[in-house]
């Protein structure tokens, strides 16, 4: 079952989707901007009321903050480290690229 959501402006193709890939249950986040947010995804994912709990995160991230340091250790995570332009008409080609590097990573 797919559970997709998109993250931010939509221009940005950011996501979030939980799969199920091979017995496993996998939590994609690519909105790597946003440690916080991240942090939040993530414990809600591990509170799921669903039977078949989160079992591996693949994530994209910019900065890690102390929480999130310890919600990564604690769990079988992939991190992928979020790529960062100033310039606004580069973003969109780097998030993609970002997107694609996790996506690649099934």
């Amino acid at each position: 079952m797919l559970h997709r959501k998109t993250l931010g402006n939509p221009v940005q193709c950011d996501f979030s989707e939980t799969i199920t890939y091979k017995d496993e249950k996998v939590f994609f986040y690519t909105m790597g901007d946003f440690p916080k947010e991240l942090e939040h995804a993530m414990t809600e994912a591990l509170n799921d009321n669903d039977k078949d709990k989160v079992t591996i995160f693949i994530c994209a991230c910019s900065l890690l903050t102390p929480a999130l340091r310890i919600l990564l250790q604690n769990n079988r995570t992939t991190l992928v480290s979020k790529t960062v332009s100033v310039i606004p008409n580069q973003q969109l080609a780097f998030n993609i690229a970002d997107a694609q590097t996790i996506l690649n990573l099934m």
